[in-house]
């Protein structure tokens, strides 16, 4: 992996850091790698990536596009019109993101924004150490 570092406080918004355009989005792909997007091959209907968890200004994992890509796989999960085989993936998918915002998050430190995992790990019961 080539992304390590993380932007655990607030300093830039979900919204800023997250691409606007597809183009960006396959732009950050061919700078960051896979690794950019919790969902390189997109959805079902678009044929674009989608879930950014890393920052399109400073390249490293970012706490809210972590906890946005969450929330969106959620709201995806508890569609009806969404395929079975697709939500098998998310499923997959959400437990990988609740990990991964594990490794970043603190439990002193309350101005961590990556804290949601905690409680996301515990609601999936997703284990790691934290």
């Amino acid at each position: 992996m080539r992304v390590r570092c993380v932007d655990k406080t607030r300093k830039e918004s979900a919204g800023h850091a997250a691409p606007k355009r597809v183009d960006e989005r396959f732009a950050m792909i061919e700078q960051f790698g896979d690794e950019a997007f919790l969902l390189p091959q997109g959805t079902p209907r678009l044929n674009a990536p989608s879930y950014p968890v890393v920052s399109k200004t400073s390249g490293c994992y970012h706490c809210g596009l972590m906890r946005a890509a969450y929330t969106r796989i959620g709201t995806q999960i508890n569609r009806r019109s969404t395929p079975a085989s697709y939500k098998k993936e998310l499923i997959k998918a959400r437990e990988q993101l609740i990990k991964l915002g594990l490794q970043f998050a603190n439990k002193r430190d309350r101005r961590n924004s990556c804290n949601w995992a905690i409680k996301a790990s515990k609601r999936y019961k997703v284990r790691e150490d934290y």
